[in-house]
């Protein structure tokens, strides 16, 4: 009973249990599987900063509020508008008018906005980004906060917030990067649609909560825009509300294809998906990010990691312990430290 056969009828058993834990069953539960080894090879927890990280430092950045043209791309009107957004420049940007730099842009969680980065919690997360600027941890970056309110007004529900969400991906890479990247000195040395994505490289997309949702609306419509994606705590909905949840395969295989369509192929994206374990959202994202490696020539321990906050929960606090460990393998001080 325990010869040849018997282990390949085993082997095949798990693989069906494996293509079960990634199919449209909201119920469905992950179980061991013929990926598990694929997906230790991507499993990382991340680290906590240290304490004093989440405290003011006499050398700090630039916090700057700006207002830029837009459009509605909700409605479908494409109705004109203005928005904001606040940008972080880090220290000692006035004294080097020669160095060019580095971008992240990074969405709030649903009932947030554009200035909670930078002021929540007595500016914890910009005080971790100082922090960790002045410590060495990660090269000076610019960090450019969007919001996905209209006239600051949360959408009512999470689905339809997933459409403004949707909507700001368009509003990023058409009016918010050609506004900021023209007037602030990041790698793009021209603000065209060429000169973007000749700059690619140097240019981040994060998020958590429904700003994760966000990034992966921006990984499916933007890549020819960002290189680095941190989607926390949030599933891709590009093929529905919670495909994580809902229909992970379809949405991994859409996502691939995606990358399979681009100009970049798997080599030109790097994908760093996180949540909390204890995380309300948790399963449906370490679900969707399961299935992706079932396309494994798209995705795979090159471009693909997953990032465990043991213990924590749905909380923006808990978005520095995120970023303290991902910055660094996407901008490190020393580049032969990056992923």
């Amino acid at each position: 009973m325990c010869g040849p056969s018997a282990i390949r009828l085993l082997v095949m058993a798990i693989i069906i249990v494996a293509a079960a834990s990634c199919s449209k069953d909201e119920n469905a539960v992950i179980a061991p599987s013929a990926t598990i080894q694929s997906f230790s090879k991507i499993s990382h927890n991340t680290v906590a900063p240290p304490s004093n990280y989440g405290e003011a430092t006499a050398t700090c950045g630039s916090r700057v509020r700006i207002q830029y043209p837009t459009f509605d791309y909700v409605s479908g009107t494409d109705t004109a508008r203005i928005t904001e957004a606040y940008i972080y420049l880090p220290p000692g940007y006035d004294e080097n008018p020669d160095t060019r730099y580095n971008i992240i842009y990074f969405v709030h969680g649903y009932g947030q906005n554009h200035l909670s980065f930078l002021n929540e919690y007595n500016g914890l997360l910009g005080n971790v980004i100082d922090n960790m600027i002045n410590n060495g941890d990660i090269e000076p970056v610019i960090m450019v906060f969007p919001t996905f309110n209209y006239n600051n007004v949360v959408p009512e529900t999470l689905e339809v917030a997933g459409d403004y969400a949707k909507g700001l991906s368009r509003e990023v890479a058409r009016d918010l990067i050609p506004y900021v990247e023209s007037r602030y000195r990041t790698y793009a040395t021209a603000t065209n649609h060429e000169g973007i994505i000749d700059s690619r490289d140097h240019r981040a997309f994060g998020g958590f909560s429904m700003g994760g949702v966000t990034t992966w609306f921006v990984f499916d419509y933007c890549m020819d825009y960002f290189r680095y994606y941190i989607p926390i705590s949030g599933c891709c909905w590009s093929i529905g509300y919670r495909g994580g949840k809902y229909r992970a395969d379809e949405t991994a295989s859409h996502l691939s294809k995606q990358v399979i369509n681009s100009k970049f192929g798997s080599d030109g994206v790097r994908i760093y998906a996180a949540s909390g374990t204890n995380d309300m959202i948790y399963t449906e994202v370490e679900t969707q990010v399961r299935c992706m490696l079932l396309y494994n020539d798209t995705f795979t321990p090159r471009n693909l990691y997953f990032f465990n906050n043991i213990g924590a929960k749905h909380l923006w606090t808990e978005v520095q312990d995120y970023l303290y460990t991902i910055l660094p393998l996407i901008f490190p001080l020393s580049p032969k430290d990056a992923y």
